[in-house]
């Protein structure tokens, strides 16, 4: 019976844990949501919004309304295996790691649509708040050039 208790202690330690820390869909196993409910009001929540918004008349058209990847060549970028640390294989427009919000911004920023007029960084940062919260990264704050590259995504 003890060791059960200890069994069932260690396992809750480890999800207020991921919790705390931030987890990400797909990463976390149990304790971890597979779909982030991202915040509705507030700061974050209205960047969050503006993301979305931003990312359905921007980003859709390639990546899926719902940022699931589409037939014109955009990869998943919600879900599991979305945003992965590593550029897949093939990729022509990505060839960094997304270690943190702040390398998926900027590279939304520098690289974002292809083909057409770049989204300006507030917008970019905007869409990135979208994109970590919908696979799972909490954010306490909206993210800015100051505090994007502390928010680790991997």
């Amino acid at each position: 019976m003890g060791s059960m208790r200890a069994k069932w202690s260690a396992v809750a330690v480890a999800c207020v844990s991921a919790f705390a820390i931030g987890c990400r869909s797909g990463g976390g196993g149990a304790c971890c949501p597979t779909a982030a409910i991202p915040p509705s009001s507030g700061p974050v929540g209205d960047q969050v919004a503006r993301g979305e918004a931003i990312f359905q008349s921007s980003c859709a058209k390639c990546h899926g309304t719902s940022g699931g990847g589409k037939a014109l060549g955009g990869p998943m970028l919600i879900g599991p295996g979305g945003l992965p640390l590593d550029p897949p294989a093939g990729r022509i427009h990505r060839d960094r790691p997304f270690r943190t919000a702040g390398n998926v911004a900027g590279f939304i920023h520098a690289r974002m649509p292809p083909g057409g007029a770049r989204l300006p960084e507030d917008q970019a940062y905007d869409v990135a708040a979208w994109l970590v919260t919908s696979n799972g990264v909490r954010l306490s704050q909206p993210l800015t050039a100051q505090n994007a590259d502390t928010v680790a995504i991997h």
